[in-house]
């Protein structure tokens, strides 16, 4: 019950519940078990070093989830309506941009099984950071606003780079565009962590 009452519980059966879905995609699909559930650098058999940087862009997203929703439920009952709504947008778009990120999503999954042109996708984004950015934009102005530029700033750079990738940048265009993207991350996390720690000590004070 204990569980139940602190939240731990949805978490164990969250788990439970991907453990068991990747049991019945490998049994429906004929698919070894262990192709899902092992590191994909050892089931390619691949350098650890390989995508590296990626994987910091995974840790910092997953950072900026987990402070999100961990001020969201720890000041729930504290939050106004706005706030609540600021930093959960905050953290579900951290996970779903997250989330695309490791399993490539714009880049292979949408447009095969749904059909979907990655441009479509990108506008899609656009149109979540452009909502995100005027309908909270009070709240933006009371933070480290200068943050929150520079990772809509990197990631400009980066969604450029990759549509003009056959005309630019062609010897250094990972760099680019990657490292762009890489630290658009790292501010986007930073902001979360400059505005939740804000509204953390708001609410201390109170």
């Amino acid at each position: 019950m204990h569980l139940k009452y602190n939240g731990s519980f949805y978490i164990v059966i969250s788990a439970i519940t991907i453990l068991l879905a990747t049991l019945a995609i490998s049994l429906w699909n004929n698919i070894p078990f262990e192709i899902l559930s092992r590191d994909p650098l050892a089931v390619a058999d691949l350098d650890p070093y390989t995508g590296i940087l990626s994987n910091f862009g995974a840790i910092f997203w997953s950072l900026s989830f987990g402070i999100c929703f961990f001020t969201f439920f720890t000041l729930l009952q504290k939050l106004i309506k706005l706030e609540k709504e600021l930093i959960m947008f905050s953290g579900l778009l951290s996970l779903l941009l997250l989330t695309d990120d490791l399993f490539m999503l714009h880049e292979a999954v949408i447009p095969y099984f749904l059909g979907i042109n990655e441009i479509f996708i990108f506008i899609l984004y656009t149109a979540f950071f452009a909502f995100y950015f005027f309908y909270f934009r009070r709240d933006h102005l009371k933070s480290n606003f200068t943050m929150l530029i520079l990772a809509f700033f990197f990631f400009g750079i980066s969604i450029v780079i990759d549509f003009f990738q056959d005309s630019i940048l062609s010897n250094q265009r990972h760099f680019y565009e990657d490292g762009s993207k890489f630290m658009g991350i790292v501010f986007w996390t930073n902001y979360q962590f400059i505005n939740c720690k804000r509204i953390v000590i708001s609410k201390m004070k109170i």
